[in-house]
């Protein structure tokens, strides 16, 4: 069978219109994973500012009874790398009070190009379930604000609790923590 050249020039067409079709479908897709991205950042952001404003509630309820100075919310130091390093001791301390054993731990250099007041402390550790809770909620309860902004938790083994008589042993996790504060500056 012949195909004519108006025959020809349909099917073209045909080709044409399905291929403008397939390319508006993907292009349709990549801006709905765009637009999904997006209110995924979104909702996160307006999470975090709620806990911000629940917490600046809480403090000044607290402080209102107690009548205690105003609150400082920004990490303190007279430099950024000042204010990295208290970070690093406050977590250092935090691990440290909870019988926990500290790994390592370091601070994150800002990125380049960029004039950020953020600081960033990871540090990974080997503690309990206990430890672990108690760590992060003094992190996100005390002042001056810290974020978590990532935690790996992964089981390491039993451990025998020194002391203990019995055949229960407390589960080790190793810890990853990465977390961040912002410095007021000057």
């Amino acid at each position: 069978m012949k195909i004519g050249p108006l025959n020809r020039r349909a099917l073209g067409a045909v080709g044409l219109l399905l291929a403008l079709v397939l390319a508006l479908l993907f292009a349709g897709q990549a801006i709905t994973t765009a637009i999904y991205t997006e209110n995924l950042v979104v909702g996160a952001r307006k999470a975090e500012l709620a806990t911000l404003q629940r917490r600046l509630k809480l403090l000044h309820n607290s402080e209102a009874g107690s009548g205690a100075a105003a609150f400082e919310p920004f990490l303190e130091g007279p430099t950024l790398s000042l204010a990295a390093n208290t970070l690093q001791q406050r977590l250092t301390s935090l691990i440290d009070t909870q019988e926990a054993t500290l790994l390592s731990i370091g601070i994150d250099p800002p990125n380049p190009g960029e004039e950020s007041k953020l600081v960033r402390v990871q540090a990974t550790a080997e503690m309990d379930i206990t430890a672990l809770q108690a760590v992060l909620y003094q992190l996100e309860s005390e002042i001056p604000f810290v974020f978590v902004d990532s935690l790996v938790v992964e089981r390491v083994g039993p451990q025998q609790s020194a002391g203990s008589d019995s055949d229960e042993a407390e589960d080790k996790l190793r810890v990853e923590l990465r977390v961040s504060g912002y410095w007021r500056g000057q």
